[in-house]
């Protein structure tokens, strides 16, 4: 005996109000399964540079979008994450069950070094550190035996500070600049 199989679809209410696509298959005790229409795709993966910003959007939504990251929700699409980040677009079409998609900002880290600048060195009295793409969390000058003659804690986000190094004697100094994220970078630092 050959099993016969008849496909149909039919728009039918499925999950109340739903408009969904319902499909069956006759024959072996197949049962119907729903495909609704509230689908969404996220935008490709993508790669960034930090410090840099991301439009995020979907290909396709048949519902209201609303983004979410690390679990809470994203209110603006234009995001600058300072690490790779997943986010989670969700479509809500009334009656519809949620559709999810993920897209993945993944952030380039810029080489450290390349973002501190020190200036002047040598200096006589006040020195100016600036940061790009990121911020300072904590500065450290110590004197070549390694003992710590200055510490700066930033609870605000700064990219620059300008360090007075008068009541210092002349002779080389090190400074420690650790960015937001734990990256540390070290200069050696001249004072006349």
């Amino acid at each position: 005996m050959k099993n016969i199989f008849v496909f149909f679809f039919s728009t039918m209410p499925c999950f109340s109000q739903c408009p969904c696509i319902k499909s069956a298959v006759i024959g072996l005790g197949k049962e119907m399964a729903n495909s609704h229409n509230n689908l969404v795709v996220a935008m490709d993966d993508v790669h960034i540079r930090a410090g840099d910003a991301v439009a995020l959007y979907a290909k396709k939504g048949s519902g209201e979008l609303l983004w979410y990251a690390k679990g809470k929700r994203v209110n603006e699409t234009l995001v600058k994450p300072y690490e790779t980040t997943e986010y989670t677009v969700k479509s809500v079409m009334e009656s519809c069950p949620d559709a999810y998609d993920r897209v993945l900002v993944t952030v380039e880290e810029v080489s450290t070094a390349k973002t501190l600048t020190v200036f002047p060195n040598p200096t006589s009295n006040q020195l100016s550190i600036v940061v790009a793409g990121n911020f300072i969390s904590k500065i450290r000058l110590y004197d070549m035996n390694g003992r710590q003659l200055a510490y700066y804690d930033f609870a605000d986000l700064t990219q620059q500070y300008i360090m007075k190094l008068s009541s210092l004697n002349s002779g080389i100094y090190l400074l420690k600049v650790v960015l937001v994220g734990g990256d540390e970078v070290v200069k050696k630092v001249i004072k006349n």
